[in-house]
This record gives structure tokens, C-alpha cells and sequence, in this order.
């Protein structure tokens, strides 16, 4: 390790931190080219984890606190992410296994080419955005005046008289217990959900407990069967966590319509949970991770723009895909540890850099955020940020080539990993 070494991935991993945080990635296709041409090919995938996760933990410290912007809820959808995160380390895994044993130029040709489909989606969403904010501005512009403090007063007071009228006398009892269901829906989805937060905290530290005692995913190939066993264990675990809450989800959403409640409503966003939805939610976590864990790139650059072009507003897009991050790129970093991929000093350097970075990236983003008010720069710098990371890739994939030796292989892989057992 050297000094150039250590300042320039440490001013690359600032920076990095600093301009992309707010689009809910973590910018390793950004910085992928730079850390291959001075660290290798070998290490430079995991050093690329490490950076997502500091982006997506100072990421969090900002946005646990801010709120939807048309829903009284927390701005991260926590039920978004506890459907999709365990399926995104289940592809990571898979994803970690294929990188040390397969040529990483390989599988850039499929990410370039969806990169490209993705990118064509956002750019046609995107133009929908824009046209929607600019006829709402000129909507809100060709609106009354605000009212006078008298006229807000006896507004408030009719409403509240309003709202005291709604009582089983005037409403009927099955009205008024619907209606008592539905607010108190409302309440709950207010706050922050630190139950569902401490379950899925939970179910991912299992997971890499048992990770830890199998040797990581390489287990399949190399360990013997009590390892393979345990192995298969933690990819039950997250399997059947996906499928109870996606069960508990469209309990919830019948629940919901029985008593008139709108998912809409609720989210703020077009979600809907029946089952051939949550079937693509499912399929979307699973190819994001297998993503993020095969060429080094953040899961957000995958999970961010597919869930825009779900219906789910860009702010909570970014916010809840950085929130996933911190999950996917741990399992990630854990199995490179395990191989012995993974340098501590660069590790621990790059990763403060790209930390104090993102935290001031995170607030800037929010102070500009609220001048401009328009959710659609958010879904133009992801199409900026994906034109770039194509670039980024091709250049990737002709340094890789040139120096295909970094590559493990199967044979080299499994001595590393019977060495770290």
C-alpha cells in the first residue's frame, strides 16, 4: 500500500460518495475503472462493497428521520424492502460465487445490456415526470390565493365540527368500526416501523451467522457436506422470510379493501400487492443482488430505476434502495472477507472517505431538494449516472481483459477457501 494508492481511491471514494448518495446508489461503477487499474481486479470488487456500504449507512442517518412527501409516513417503504432484501443477498451470494469462478467480462455484456433497457425506461419516465410537475406548478400558480388567518380559523373549525359529527349515531356501527379501522390504519403507518426494522436487522444477521459456519456460498463447490447443509439453510431462511411477508402483505391489502382503505392512499406511490406483483418485486430483488454481487456495482443502481418504474416515486426509490444497500453489500463483504479478497487498510480508508462524503452529499441533496421541488432530477441523474456506468463498465471490461490472471477460477477459490476454514 502506498501514499498515491491511498489518496487517490480515497479522494475517488469522497467524491463518489458526495455526488451520487442522493440518487439512492452507491457508485461503484463509478469508481470500479480507477480501483482495477491501480489495485487489480482481485480486489478491487470488494473495496467497491465496502465504499456502498458507508454511502448507504450515512445515507441512512439522514433519511430515518425525513417523511413522504404526499403521505403522512416515514420517506423509506420498509415494506418494499423487507420484501425485496432477502432475496437481493440470495442473488448476492449466487452473484459472489459466480465472481471468483467465471470472467468478469462475461456478465458486463448482459449488465451493459440491461443497463441500456433500464435506461430507456427512466428517460421515457422521466419526460412523463417532468410534463406531470410542470402542469401541477402551473396548476398550483392558476389556484386562489392563500387564504386570509380569519378564513384558515373558521376552516379549521368546520372541519373539526365536521369530524366530531362522525359517530355511530350518524354513521351506523359497521360505518363507524370501518372507519375507526381505517384511522387507526393511518396512525400505524405514521411511524417509523423499528419492529419490522429489527426483524429484518435480525433475519440478515442470522443469515450471515450461517454464512460465517458454511465458508460463505464457495461452500457449494468446496465444502463438505455438513457446510453445504448449513449453507442451504440460510438460502431457506431468506426464502421463506420473502414468502411470509409477501403473504403478510396481500393479507394486508385485502384487509385494507374491506374496509375501504386505498394502498395508494397509504404508500403515497402505485404499489398494489397481489401475486403476480409481488411475483416481479421478487424477481426484480433477486436479479438486483445476483447484479450487485457479480460485477461489483451497487444495488441501487438496479433496484433504484426498477422501482421508479413500478410506480414507486423517485425520492422513496432513493431512499428506500439505499436503505437495502446496507444489507446486500454486508453479505457481500462478509463472503469476500471469507476469500480472502478483502485489504483492511484500504478497506477502512476508502470507506471513511466515502462515509464523510455521502453525509454531506446527503444533506446537500435534501437542502437543494426542497428549493427545486421536482422529484424528477432525482430520476435524470439515475439516467446520467447509468450512461456513465456503461462507459465505466466498457472500460472495466477491456482492463480486465488485459489482465485476466486476477481472476480465482475454481481451483484457486476452493484452496483459499479451505485455507480460511
Amino acid at each position: 500500500v502506498t501514499w498515491p494508492l491511498l489518496l487517490g481511491g480515497a479522494s475517488a471514494s469522497f467524491f463518489a460518495g458526495l455526488l451520487v448518495v442522493g440518487l439512492g446508489i452507491g457508485g461503484g461503477s463509478l469508481v470500479l475503472p480507477l480501483f482495477i487499474a491501480f489495485i487489480g481486479n482481485d480486489h478491487a470488487v470488494p473495496l467497491v462493497k465496502v465504499n456502498s456500504v458507508a454511502i448507504a449507512f450515512a445515507a441512512l442517518l439522514v433519511n430515518i428521520k425525513r417523511r413522504h412527501v404526499t403521505a403522512d409516513r416515514p420517506l423509506i417503504n420498509y415494506d418494499v424492502a423487507l420484501l425485496l432484501e432477502p432475496m437481493s443477498v440470495l442473488g448476492a451470494m449466487l452473484g459472489i460465487s459466480l465472481n471468483v469462478i467465471v470472467s468478469t467480462s462475461s456478465i458486463r455484456v448482459a449488465l451493459t445490456a440491461a443497463l441500456g433497457i433500464i435506461f430507456l425506461g427512466l428517460v421515457r419516465k422521466g419526460i412523463k415526470q417532468r410534463k406531470q410537475e410542470t402542469a401541477d406548478f402551473l396548476a398550483s400558480s392558476q389556484a386562489a390565493p392563500f387564504l386570509s388567518p380569519s378564513e384558515t380559523k373558521e376552516r379549521k373549525t368546520s372541519m373539526k365540527s365536521r369530524r366530531t359529527s362522525w359517530d355511530k349515531k350518524t354513521m351506523g356501527d359497521q360505518r363507524y368500526e370501518m372507519y375507526v379501522a381505517a384511522r387507526q390504519i393511518s396512525t400505524e403507518e405514521r411511524r417509523t416501523p423499528w419492529g419490522r426494522i429489527a426483524a429484518l436487522t435480525s433475519a440478515a444477521a442470522f443469515c450471515l451467522f450461517l454464512n460465517h459456519a458454511s465458508g460463505g456460498a464457495m461452500a457449494v463447490l468446496c465444502g463438505s457436506l455438513r457446510r453445504r447443509l448449513v449453507l442451504l439453510l440460510s438460502v431457506l431462511s431468506l426464502v421463506m422470510f420473502s414468502l411470509v411477508w409477501a403473504r403478510h402483505l396481500i393479507e394486508q391489502s385485502r384487509h385494507w379493501a374491506m374496509l375501504g382503505v386505498l394502498e395508494e392512499k397509504i404508500y403515497g406511490d402505485k404499489i398494489t400487492w397481489r401475486r403476480c406483483s409481488i411475483a416481479e418485486w421478487l424477481l426484480v430483488g433477486f436479479i438486483a443482488g445476483l447484479g450487485t454481487g457479480w460485477t461489483g456495482i451497487s444495488g441501487g443502481l438496479l433496484n433504484g430505476p426498477l422501482m421508479i418504474l413500478m410506480g414507486v416515486c423517485p425520492l422513496v426509490a432513493a431512499a428506500t434502495s439505499s436503505f437495502m444497500m446496507l444489507f446486500t453489500c454486508c453479505s457481500s463483504i462478509l463472503q469476500f472477507w471469507m476469500l480472502d479478497k478483502l485489504d483492511p487498510v484500504l478497506a477502512g480508508t476508502f470507506g471513511a472517505c466515502a462515509f464523510f462524503g455521502a453525509l454531506l452529499g446527503q444533506l446537500g441533496f435534501v437542502a437543494i431538494l426542497k428549493r427545486v421541488k421536482r422529484q424528477s432530477y432525482i430520476t435524470w441523474g439515475l439516467v446520467i449516472v447509468i450512461l456513465v456506468s456503461v462507459i465505466c463498465e466498457v472500460i472495466s471490461d477491456s482492463m480486465t481483459r488485459a489482465d485476466e490472471e486476477d481472476l480465482l477460477g475454481v481451483e484457486k477459490a476452493c484452496a483459499i477457501y479451505l485455507k480460511q476454514l
